[in-house]
């Protein structure tokens, strides 16, 4: 299976994620994550929200192979401890099988940007049409996903 790993730091986290391209259980997973999220996560949003939010949460979410959640470092490089010996986390932790919607929401823009970039370039087919003419517009042009992947 094909594979990518972004990586993510701010203050509130230091991750490295990886992102698998797509197998056939992986599509129907997006299906099922696609259908519960437009049934119980859109309350509040407006219809651009919502279907920007299900353009991208349920690929990204079937597509989540592994999250490393990184200690904190000193300068030097070496990982800092508490008092018990055991490594400093950042303050906000992610989980594949915590990555919720409501994660989603909380979730810093560029680290989104971050895994929806990983997720549709590795998955070409899962982008939406709508993202695809878009793109195409601000480009001049409208691509497809390529032959490989089809």
């Amino acid at each position: 299976m094909r594979k990518s790993s972004i990586e993510y730091q701010d203050d509130d986290y230091n991750v490295v994620i990886e992102i698998g391209r797509a197998s056939v259980r992986m599509g129907l997973t997006r299906a099922e994550i696609w259908f519960k999220a437009r049934t119980e996560s859109m309350e509040g949003l407006g219809l651009i929200a919502q279907s920007a939010f299900l353009a991208s949460y349920p690929p990204c979410a079937a597509a989540l192979l592994s999250i490393e959640n990184l200690p904190v470092v000193d300068k030097e490089g070496k990982v800092k401890c508490n008092k018990k010996g055991k490594p400093l986390l950042y303050p906000k932790q992610l989980k594949v099988e915590d990555f919720t919607a409501d994660v989603w929401f909380s979730l810093p823009d560029a680290l989104s940007e971050l895994l929806q970039d990983a997720t549709f370039s590795l998955n070409p087919h899962w982008v939406p049409e709508l993202l695809r003419k878009a793109k195409g517009d601000a480009e001049g042009e409208v691509p497809e996903p390529s032959s490989e992947t089809q």
